[in-house]
């Protein structure tokens, strides 16, 4: 028996599995960073109309007199 021949063969054995392993983690990163980007999207989608709605609770805030029934609500609102 060649002992060269016999460490190639054992190499080769172990090299499809570690390759296999690299594949699966990159795979498991990169569904990780495409999850992270779209609860990205959907966090900026919810935010959006938010914002409008606080600003526009805001402007209401302005237009009531302190105090008032309708200040009240708003604000408990808000």
């Amino acid at each position: 028996m060649d002992w060269g021949q016999h460490r190639w063969k054992k190499r080769s054995r172990k090299r499809p599995t570690r390759s296999i392993a690299l594949s699966s983690s990159s795979f498991h990163s990169e569904k990780l960073a495409s999850l992270g980007r779209m609860a990205a999207g959907v966090a900026h989608e919810i935010n959006s109309p938010l914002t409008g709605i606080v600003t526009f609770g805001h402007l209401l805030l302005k237009k009531f007199p302190k105090g008032s029934e309708e200040y009240e609500d708003v604000r408990s609102r808000h």
